[in-house]
């Protein structure tokens, strides 16, 4: 189709176009050496609190979360019990958030699912979790006061 335009060595040639679109789609699926893939495919959770003895560790009842997610096959996530229209889910970063999960008393362990389908439906996809301590703070207020002895 080319041949009459363009020499053959530019066509089939190593630096020719039968080699470069392969190498585009390798590039753009899967990262360079020195730059990750243009469409992100990684799942993950990520956290802004401290770790303390294993767990992410907060003294209030309220988290936010975000992470990755596979940007070609996921179409929603689901945060816990919340609403995946409220979960904000960016398709084209790869990228979900959500500001403000309730927390229990002690560890919580909060599960994270992606689907193929919009608002949590179609096939699950990827499904982990992330586990954090709520430790609440004591306030001296609220103390009883010791008898006298």
């Amino acid at each position: 189709m080319l041949g009459g335009w363009v020499a053959k060595s530019e066509i089939e040639g190593p630096q020719g176009i039968k080699e470069f679109v392969p190498d585009r789609l390798n590039n753009v699926l899967y990262g360079g050496q020195t730059y990750p893939p243009q469409i992100p495919q990684t799942f993950a959770i990520h956290c802004a609190l401290p770790v303390v003895d294993g767990f992410y560790r907060t003294d209030i009842g309220i988290v936010g979360l975000e992470g990755t997610a596979n940007a070609i096959e996921t179409r929603s996530v689901r945060v816990g019990d919340i609403s995946p229209a409220d979960c904000n889910w960016l398709q084209r970063d790869g990228t979900w958030s959500v500001e403000a999960v309730a927390l229990n008393p002690g560890i919580n362990r909060i599960p994270v699912w992606t689907y193929d389908g919009p608002d949590g439906t179609g096939a699950e996809l990827m499904h982990e979790h992330i586990d954090i301590w709520w430790a609440p703070a004591i306030s001296r207020k609220s103390r009883a006061p010791l008898p006298r002895m």
